[in-house]
């Protein structure tokens, strides 16, 4: 009896086994046209940009290409332009991220509280997200319009004088404005975020005489950092490769390649655009390409190593 309910067990770990392999091939099959896309859509450019940046390809010397090895990542360090504009990158970035965060995270404890309508306030606050960013950029556009212009019409109106919003001395702050009026999806995530938190939680809390800051710094946003975490994790790596809005924000209409933002919003991304573009430098251009991506590579792995020590999760 013992040895026949052996083979019994010995055979149902080998069906067990055998179904096993049987689903692992099958994923496998199933993945394998997945994989081949992402090998061509994905692993080839990214491994043709790589090489591009060892090389003196200006787009059209394609039979007259030569390995320069790593001058055109030397020449990224001395030059004062990519310098300058990667400067102005991470100051934007200094001033947008932090201020998305908070302002998300306020308006995320506003819709959280039990006030009426909340679903419309949840709609306004989340539309200027999803906008795509040519219809912001020409909204805000009017709006900053130096004749004619809805501010300047305000201010006009209270007695005071018309500003070039899209200026040399304005520039800077009018992109600001617009990038945080498009920041609404960190509050839904953020909400999202605080419906998970337990309501026994807060109870127990309440029966031990816990105020609301109380609440809010020891229960919400320990439990909500993980959110955060991700919130500023994304917003750098988006802000780093800040282009569309700066280009479209104060280029001149009409001037196609060309058209490039004025200096106080030429941001790093802009710079690499009319490397390749208007100066067919490509090599070098998929350089500072390599540059950026190393450096949001960097910030992104010190995020993660240091997130241990705020951000509340699971893992930690």
């Amino acid at each position: 009896m013992l040895i026949k309910r052996k083979h019994v067990t010995n055979k149902i770990v080998v069906n067990k086994g055998i179904r096993y392999k049987m689903r692992a091939r099958a994923f496998y099959v199933i993945m394998l046209p997945y994989f081949i896309m992402m090998v061509c859509v994905k692993g080839f450019p990214f491994a043709w940009g790589l090489y591009i940046s060892f090389t003196n390809f200006t787009g059209f010397n394609i039979d007259k290409l030569k390995m320069v090895g790593i001058n055109n990542f030397a020449r990224v360090l001395t030059d004062n332009e990519a310098i300058s504009s990667i400067g102005r990158t991470f100051g934007i970035s200094l001033i947008v991220v932090p201020l998305t965060i908070c302002i998300c995270l306020l308006l995320s404890l506003l819709l959280n509280s039990k006030i009426k309508a909340i679903g419309a306030f949840r709609t306004i606050y989340y539309l200027p997200s999803i906008i795509p960013s040519i219809a912001v950029v020409t909204m805000w556009r009017g709006m900053f319009a130096k004749e004619g212009g809805l501010l300047n019409m305000v201010s006009i109106l209270f007695g005071g004088k018309s500003i070039n919003w899209l200026g040399y001395d304005f520039a800077r702050k009018s992109l600001i404005i617009m990038l945080l009026w498009s920041s609404g999806s960190g509050i839904l995530t953020n909400l999202a975020a605080m419906k998970a938190v337990p309501n026994d939680l807060y109870e127990a809390a309440e029966i031990e005489g816990a105020g609301y800051f109380t609440k809010l710094f020891k229960i919400t946003l320990p439990l909500i950092s993980n959110m955060i975490y991700m919130n500023l994790v994304t917003g750098i790596i988006g802000m780093l490769q800040l282009f569309g809005q700066p280009v479209l924000l104060t280029s001149t209409a009409g001037a196609g390649l060309t058209a490039l933002p004025i200096r106080p919003i030429y941001t790093y991304l802009v710079h690499v655009y009319q490397q390749i573009f208007v100066n067919l430098r490509f090599g070098y251009g998929l350089a500072m390409v390599w540059v950026i991506f190393t450096i949001i590579m960097l910030l992104t792995m010190i995020m993660d190593k240091t997130s241990k020590y705020w951000v509340n999760n699971e893992m930690n």
